[in-house]
């Protein structure tokens, strides 16, 4: 790069020509530089359908909905979020309510996965 008045212009070598260049394509044989490729990062797990950032409600279980909800529950109570903070989150991820009858389940320590969860829709 070469700093030209107040700004800075871009410097490239025609490989053909051996020309210097600050703008592109070549004047003399239109040799244009490609993008430098970016690395793509993949990653293993399943794809699932997302409407309105609500998951497909078929990617949990009951017994996973069921964990869920009472690990949310738990940071409720530790957090001293009001009544019907763990629900609403639930929702969030589910689509719908839990069961009434679930307010009244034993909490359980949230895993790595709900922990990140909630701090994914604190940020946001």
């Amino acid at each position: 790069m070469v700093r030209h008045h107040s700004r800075t212009v871009k410097v490239r070598e025609c490989p053909s020509r051996q020309h210097v260049l600050t703008a592109v394509p070549c004047w003399q044989c239109g040799w244009e530089p490609k993008p430098y490729s970016r690395g793509v990062d993949f990653a293993d797990g399943e794809l699932g359908l997302v409407e309105q950032g609500v998951a497909e409600q078929a990617s949990l279980s009951r017994d996973q909905k069921q964990d869920f909800y009472r690990e949310l529950l738990y940071i409720q109570a530790e957090r001293k979020y009001k009544t019907g903070w763990a629900a609403h989150q639930f929702k969030e991820k589910c689509g719908q309510f839990p069961p009434w009858l679930w307010n009244d389940l034993a909490h359980k320590e949230p895993s790595v996965f709900t922990l990140g969860w909630v701090r994914h829709r604190q940020i946001t």
